[in-house]
């Protein structure tokens, strides 16, 4: 799985009544390329970052797209600009964009490169020196700017990924650049976050950390210095990104793509219920389809189809190369945090959220789900030696609402540590048991479910059987 930061150069170049028709035509494509990767809901074979600092140049561009006159492109002009609005109120801050959406927090989570790494701001102390001369590839404005995102880049590159394949940068020119080496002296400030304990109401201030990267400055606890040498970068174009890394031709089919993770990636140790699962998983997708009449939803269903072996492998392979380089997490003292969302997870201090970094959204069940004796029965897997261990951990890798008509396309993938460099893999497939958020004791219904018809959970269901646990009536839609 690669992670690639967006740079402003991308999109945060000036247009105006003067344009030429080759700077319009490369500023719509750019702005419906970076549409299609921020509000198209891609599924998750890489992650993309922009940066809040240069999103905010998305308003000056909303302003200069009005002042086009452009007669030959007057409605694809209005397209851009919506689209732009759309990006840009989706992502920013409700200080900023004044309009906090349902989905702006997990949009941000996924999008916004600080908000994800918890960097607040980077101060220079001298000037960055390149092995390249990129003032003929950046506008003359944006040359600071991309250097400060490249070094920002290089140092997770230093420190937590152990290479500069992990992590590109987009810049803004249709040509690739070679690789780049950057030897630079900065600061990087870290945010500053709080959270409210629940039980005491307390409110708790912390400094956000980044696992592996180098220790705070004594005198100011949010601040770390960074000083590197002849480091490299990779660069890579936005239509290279659509065109390539959205081409989910590599594998024909999912077990070319499995059996090639078994055998290349030796940081997992694969158990024999992963196979099995696959397989289950991929023959409820062939029996579900058979009965959706909506031409929109069957389009769905083809296009999971068709990226479910690449964004697999690549899950897999993110996990491989993370805990590649994966060290035990420091101590930290009771104002610092990794990842404040994974603090009670049982091997925070080992991971240190250290994998979401690599890319793939990694999870623990709650300590409450793992008191239910379903839930625990479900993720008893056999391990790679055949016996049975429970595994808790999991990764995200596609997600639909329990009551989506859908949602038997949600894939999920549970593993354990088995040492500081080691997981294995018990279950790959549909989404093992949970309780139903929605079922009311006291009426025994299930309110509002979107499929009361389908899910024997419901009693409205006709495969319930209230005879029976929740478990095994959960499994009767999984043959």
């Amino acid at each position: 799985m690669n992670n690639y930061t967006i740079d402003a150069s991308v999109y945060a170049y000036s247009l105006n009544i003067n344009s030429s028709q080759k700077e319009i035509n490369n500023f719509l494509k750019n702005v419906n390329n970076l549409y299609k990767i921020v509000m198209g809901k891609q599924p998750r074979n890489i992650r993309c970052y922009l940066l809040l600092k240069d999103i905010k140049l998305l308003k000056i561009l909303n302003l200069d797209i009005t002042k086009l006159r452009a007669n030959s492109l007057p409605r694809t002009l209005r397209n851009a600009q919506r689209n732009l609005f759309f990006m840009y109120k989706k992502l920013l801050p409700g200080t900023v964009s004044n309009n906090l959406t349902s989905n702006r927090k997990e949009l941000s989570r996924y999008y916004l490169f600080e908000e994800n790494f918890g960097i607040d701001s980077i101060n220079f102390h001298s000037q960055p020196q390149f092995s390249y001369d990129i003032s003929q590839e950046i506008n003359k404005n944006l040359q600071d700017n991309f250097k400060k995102n490249i070094a920002i880049i290089v140092a997770l590159n230093n420190f937590v990924y152990k290479n500069c394949e992990t992590h590109k940068i987009i810049y803004g020119n249709n040509t690739a650049l070679n690789d780049v080496s950057i030897s630079t002296d900065f600061s990087i400030t870290m945010k500053q976050s709080s959270f409210v304990d629940n039980k005491s109401g307390k409110t708790y201030y912390y400094t956000h950390r980044i696992k592996n990267f180098p220790s705070a400055n004594s005198s100011r606890k949010e601040r770390i210095n960074i000083k590197m040498q002849n480091q490299n970068a990779k660069f890579s174009t936005l239509d290279t990104l659509v065109k390539n890394e959205y081409n989910y031709q590599l594998w024909a089919c999912w077990e070319d793509a499995f059996c090639a993770a078994q055998t290349q990636f030796s940081n997992i140790e694969f158990g024999p219920e992963c196979r099995d699962g696959i397989e289950q998983y991929a023959n409820k997708i062939e029996l579900e389809k058979r009965k959706i009449p909506n031409q929109k939803d069957l389009n769905k269903i083809d296009q999971w189809k068709e990226q479910f072996p690449c964004v697999l492998y690549e899950n897999l392979k993110a996990l491989h190369t993370c805990m590649g380089v994966m060290n035990k997490a420091r101590t930290l003292n009771i104002n610092e945090r990794y990842d404040n969302n994974c603090r009670k997870c049982s091997t925070y201090a080992l991971c240190g959220s250290h994998i979401r970094l690599f890319g793939p959204d990694c999870v623990e069940e709650t300590l409450n789900m793992k008191k239910n004796s379903d839930v625990q029965k479900d993720r008893s897997r056999k391990n790679s030696l055949g016996c049975r261990s429970d595994f808790w951990q999991h990764l995200r890798v596609y997600s639909k609402a329990c009551d989506d008509p859908l949602s038997f396309l949600t894939l999920r993938l549970y593993f354990r540590w088995i040492t500081d460099r080691k997981i294995q893999i018990g279950w790959i497939g549909r989404h093992l048991y949970l309780p139903c958020k929605s079922y009311d004791e006291r009426t025994n219904s299930v309110p509002n479910c979107g499929r009361p018809f389908d899910c024997p959970l419901n009693p409205l269901c006709e495969d319930h059987d209230p005879k029976k646990d929740k478990l095994t009536n959960y499994l009767k839609q999984w043959p």
